[in-house]
Order: C-alpha cells, then structure tokens, then sequence
C-alpha cells in the first residue's frame, strides 16, 4: 500500500506541475498575443551605408498602413519604436523603457489598461503627450517605497518623460517577467509622439502584424516580403535588409517543450508506480505462501478456484485502491504547500485525479493477478498437509 500510495503521490505531483508549467507558458503566450509576424530593419552589411548599397530598409509609419491596405489576410498592423529614458513625478524618478505604438497595438498585444484607456487615433495624428504605464512604472513614481503598493491613483496625474511632460491616461495590465525583463516596467505612448517628442526617431524599429487566420501565416509573410522588397526596391540577393520573424513558430515551439517535459515528468511518476504495483505483487505472493492451509481448508469445504482467484483480486485492489487514495491526498497535499511557498502554478485537474486512481486499481489488478491465480491451482490436499 505504501508503494501505490508514494507512485500515485509522485503521479499527482508530477502531472499537477507540468499543468502549472503549461498554464504558465499559456499565459505568457497569450500576452505576446497570436498570429503576429514581425517585421524589423535588419542589420547592415559591412561597409553599406544606403540601401542602394545594400544596407537596410528604413521602415516608416507609412509603411504599417500600407501593408494592412496592400496584403491581403492582415487584421491589424502597428509600426514601433522604443528607447530607454528618465521619468520623474514630484520628488520620484526611474529610469524605464518607452515604447511608442499605434492605436491598434493594444489589441494586438492584450494591452488593453486595467484602468483608464488607451489612446485614440485622434491623439496619435497630434502628437498628444499621454501615457500608459506599467504596474513597475506606477510602483515607482505613485507607490509607497517600502511596501511598494500604490498610494495614489496614477490616473490624470503627471510627469516628465526625459523633460516632457505627459499625462497619464491608463495603467497598463501586469504582465509579469520574462528572464531578465520585466515586462511591466513599461511606459508606452503614441507613435508619432515618441518618434518627434522624445526620441527624435525619423523610422521605426518594427512594424507588427497581426494575421486574420493561423492557417494564412506562411503565405502573408511571403506577400509582406514581397511587398516590402518591391516598396524599398531591396533585390532578391540583399537578404538582411529586413527581417521577418513569425511569432507563431516560436510559440509552438515553447507549447511543444511544455508538453515533452509534462510527458516526462508523468513518464517517471508512472515508473514509481508500476515500481509500488511490483510491490504488491510480491506482497500477495508471500501471502499465499502463508496462507496455504488456509486456501486448502476453504478448497476441502467446497471452494472453486474462481472463488479463490476472486479473493485475491479483491485483496489486491483493496490494497491499491486504498494506497491509490492516500496517494491522491498526499499528492495534493504536498503539491499545495510546495507551490504556496515556492510561488509556482499548481493546477489540479480531475482526469488527473481520477486517472492516478484509475491506475492504481489497474495495477492491483495487474500485479494480484498471477498470485491470485497461483493461489487458486493449489491442490487441496497437498495445501492442508503444508507447514
């Protein structure tokens, strides 16, 4: 019982933490937003310095409006910038990242703010000084420095962007960090504004796209570079002149890694089952070596083999299922407290319950079998004259 009780516990653990991985991997994918290709200047050849010498494509504003326009397939488009700065409001500063976008951005990349709301394409077209900020951002400038929680509602308040005033409009949703980055420590404004107010940019880093169906990535991005090399007059041969990348790739990839560990992590608590069903194997055949008077007894009173092949299946199971119980308590026991002091997603979910259960009878029944039906082809006689 105590080796189904560990295999199950250890299935449990395993399955609720490749779930939590999962989710998590999930959720940050949902953030970076789906169907996205990415198209960005890219680097240029040694000793270019135009394009007409084979350097890079200067992509523009105009260029994210006329690929939505252009290609067909393509929902929503947003041309980019982003540079580092100094932000300040009263007698607080940080230094942060600035990231200057087009309305549709916010879709595009589940920006839409928790409070407040995003600009309009009114206030892009006019260079207006407004912002979003992120919770980091918020903490910094509006929240208490020890507890870090906000002390003031950022909302309608100023404050100086590398010596530009800007009125905050929204507080952007947490997204939480990726490696090194911390995705909330983020102020983003619009386009236009970014580009002649605080970066003095005249292109742009990129331009995102969000494509209307999956099945449609390949053939959009091949219209988009075909699009981009006939605006730029960039030849077939100047291949890093601009990028593509197709986000869609990557988050597969990431989907795909996350269920290869959850399988294998499932794959190692299943040995330590079948490990705990050898268990009880051994177990039910030591007990028919002790009890084989006592199956001759019930043979010389008149019972079948059937009867005792049954007694010893149900012996089995009972043991496995009990174990198999415990083990879902244990497992879920455990699996709370570690993700409560570690910080991590558990995610429990009841075909995983009842699938650790499930194997666990199976295995009693698997592993009783042989000593069940060994127990059962004892001859009576030879049974009762055993000592």
């Amino acid at each position: 019982m105590l080796g189904i009780l560990i295999g199950v516990a250890s299935l449990i653990a395993m399955l609720a933490l490749g779930a939590g991985a999962r989710r998590d991997i999930e959720t940050r994918l949902a953030s970076l937003g789906s169907n996205l290709l990415v198209l960005s200047s890219g680097s240029p050849r040694q000793g270019a310095v135009t394009l007409d010498a084979g350097a890079v494509a200067r992509l523009t504003p105009q260029d994210a409006a006329l690929i939505q326009t252009q290609v067909s397939g393509i929902r929503r488009s947003s041309a980019t910038v982003s540079g580092r700065v100094r932000v300040k409001h009263g007698n607080r500063n940080a230094n942060t990242t600035v990231q200057g976008v087009m309305p549709p951005y916010a879709q595009m990349r589940a920006m839409e703010p928790t409070i407040g709301h995003f600009f309009s394409e009114a206030e892009q077209r006019s260079r207006s000084r407004v912002a979003l900020i992120g919770m980091t951002v918020a903490k910094s400038l509006f929240g208490d420095p020890h507890t870090g929680e906000l002390t003031e509602s950022p909302l309608g308040q100023t404050m100086l962007v590398d010596r530009t005033v800007f009125t905050v409009i929204g507080l952007l949703p947490e997204k939480g960090s990726t490696g090194w980055r911390d995705q909330d420590d983020l102020i983003v404004i619009p386009l236009s504004t970014a580009m002649y107010r605080v970066l003095g940019k005249d292109q742009v880093d990129s331009i995102e796209i969000e494509v209307t169906h999956r099945e449609q990535m390949e053939s959009t991005q091949t219209a988009i570079d075909q699009f981009i090399r006939k605006r730029h007059k960039v030849g077939d041969d100047q291949e890093d002149a601009f990028r593509i990348r197709n986000l869609s790739e990557i988050q597969d990839t990431l989907t795909q890694t996350s269920n290869t560990m959850s399988f294998l992590l499932a794959s190692i608590a299943v040995i330590s089952l079948i490990v705990g069903g050898i268990g009880v194997m051994n177990i039910m055949l030591v007990s028919v070596v002790e009890r084989t008077r006592e199956i001759g007894l019930r043979k010389a009173l008149g019972a079948t083999q059937s009867t005792i092949l049954e007694q010893f299946l149900i012996e089995s199971i009972c043991i496995s299922t009990i174990g198999g119980v415990l083990g879902i308590l244990l497992g879920v026991t455990l699996t709370s407290i570690l993700g409560a002091s570690a910080g991590w997603t558990i995610v429990h979910t009841p075909d995983a319950l009842l699938g650790a259960l499930a194997f666990s009878v199976v295995s009693g029944i698997c592993f009783g079998y042989w000593p069940a039906r060994k127990a059962a082809a004892l001859h009576p006689i030879d049974s009762l004259r055993y000592e």
